[in-house]
C-alpha cells in the first residue's frame, strides 16, 4: 500500500502582504514507513515506527517519538528530535541540531551549526560526527576511558587510546600470501 501526495503552487504574480503557506495533515497508522520531502517548508512529525525519511531543502524539522531507521535532512534549517529509538542519520547544511533518544547507530553531520543531544547512560552506540566549526560550537564532550568502559559494559569492543598499539596477536590471519597466486595467474 502506498499513498503519494504532491502539492504544487502555481507560479505567477502574488498580490497581498502575507506569506502563502500550505498545511498538510496526514493521519496514518503508528507502524508504517514514512517518506516526506518538501523543497521549501518545515516538517513536523509525531510518533511513527518503521523506516522514516524526512527531507526539506529549506526549513526546519521537528520530530517526536520516531522509532526504527530514521533519516533527517535539511539543507537550511534546524533539526529538533526527541524520544527517538533506533538508527538515526541526520544532517543539516546550515542549522543547529538537537537529538535525544536511545540509539543503535548515530550519524550526525552539520555544515554550520551546533550539535547537542542526549542518550541514556546505559546505551553503547556508534557515533560518526562531522562538524564544520570549532569544538565550542559543537557542544561535544570527550569520552574518557572510564566513561567508555561504563557505557559498553561486556560488549565485544576495546578502547584504543593515543599511543596504544593495535595488535592482531592471538587472531587467525588468512590469505596474506594470496597475492602470489594472483601474480602467477596474471603472468601465466
Amino acid at each position: 500500500d502506498r499513498v503519494d501526495i504532491e502539492v504544487r503552487l502555481p507560479k505567477g504574480t502574488h498580490f497581498g502582504t502575507g506569506n502563502r503557506s500550505i498545511d498538510i495533515v496526514l493521519r496514518m497508522p503508528k507502524e508504517a514507513d514514512l517518506e516526506v520531502h518538501t523543497g521549501d517548508g518545515s516538517i513536523d512529525v509525531q510518533p511513527v515506527s518503521g523506516r522514516v525519511s524526512l527531507s526539506t531543502g529549506d526549513g526546519s524539522i521537528t520530530a517526536d517519538g520516531l522509532q526504527g531507521e530514521i533519516s533527517l535532512h535539511t539543507g537550511d534549517g534546524s533539526i529538533r528530535a526527541t524520544g527517538l529509538s533506533g538508527r538515526l542519520k541526520a544532517d543539516t547544511g546550515d542549522g543547529s541540531m538537537n537529538v535525544r533518544g536511545r540509539f543503535d547507530v548515530l550519524d550526525l553531520r552539520t555544515g554550520d551549526g551546533g550539535i547537542g543531544g542526549a542518550a541514556p547512560r546505559e546505551t553503547a552506540w556508534e557515533l560518526q560526527v562531522a562538524v564544520n566549526g570549532g569544538a565550542e560550537e559543537a557542544e561535544l564532550q570527550p569520552l574518557g576511558r572510564d566513561q567508555f568502559d561504563a557505557r559498553v559494559g561486556n560488549a565485544a569492543v576495546r578502547w584504543v587510546g593515543p599511543g596504544d598499539e593495535i595488535s592482531l596477536a592471538g587472531t587467525q590471519v588468512s590469505g596474506h600470501n594470496s597475492w602470489w597466486w594472483l601474480i602467477l595467474a596474471v603472468l601465466g
